[in-house]
């Protein structure tokens, strides 16, 4: 395999993980820690993700908060250096 399809396939793993982590995994996670969020961003007027972007650019917990997105692609890495030490163990 070329170092370009390598790359590229990574790249695609990673913008795949990163938008799920954006959109998908903030809400699923923020709906777990604190239910009540949605109701009371609605009363002040402000959208969920708008607040999820503030965070990530300049937010009291931008760290928490990125890592919670970057979280996804992470799992996705340990689970695949996983079955490549297993592969390899099993080569022998």
């Amino acid at each position: 395999m070329s170092y370009k399809r390598i790359i590229a396939r990574e790249w695609l793993i990673f913008m795949g993980c990163l938008l799920f982590g954006v959109f998908m995994f903030s809400y699923l996670l923020a709906s777990i820690i604190n239910p009540s969020i949605f109701l009371e961003l609605q009363k002040e007027g402000k959208g969920f993700y708008g607040e999820v972007f503030r965070e990530l650019s300049h937010g009291q917990i931008y760290l928490k908060t990125w890592f919670g997105v970057l979280l996804p692609y992470l799992t996705v890495q340990l689970v695949r250096s996983v079955f490549w030490a297993t592969k390899m163990i099993t080569k022998r």
